[in-house]
């Protein structure tokens, strides 16, 4: 299929160990593959009876119609990519509505917010960074 003869005439398929030969192979199949785009492999490889199978990309199903309608896929907003889509829960509440998806927080980024929440007041999350048993990004 990748017009390798040369792979046949060498003893690189003696299976008494079949692993014996995986680190060989694995970087020259790699090197035939990188020198061709996703599409070339497709093709070569369908109707091969090579058995392999094409990974899915985060960017392969943004556009799908069933996806989006069904809600499979939601937006997920983040400062560092543009119309990211993350997979929507698999559980729905009757008459409760999903919330939105968002990125997880750095490390101490909510610290502040969540310690206020429980009741910690300025004065005791100033001592509580002052000795170092919570962090936080500087305001």
């Amino acid at each position: 299929v990748l017009d390798r003869p040369d792979w046949l005439e060498r003893d690189l398929y003696e299976f008494t160990d079949p692993f014996a030969n995986a680190d060989i192979l694995r970087a020259e199949l790699s090197e035939e593959f990188r020198t061709k785009n996703l599409s070339e492999i497709d093709n070569l490889l369908r109707n091969s009876g090579v058995t392999y199978g094409i990974l899915g990309r985060t960017t392969d199903h943004r556009e799908d119609e069933q996806f989006v309608k069904s809600e499979t896929l939601v937006p997920l907003e983040h400062n560092a990519f543009e119309n990211l889509m993350t997979v929507s829960s698999p559980f729905l509440i009757n008459e409760e509505k999903k919330i939105n998806f968002k990125r997880a927080p750095h490390i101490g980024e909510d610290t502040i917010e969540v310690l206020k929440s429980l009741g910690y007041s300025d004065k005791k999350i100033a001592e509580l960074k002052s000795n170092q048993s919570i962090h936080f990004p500087n305001q």
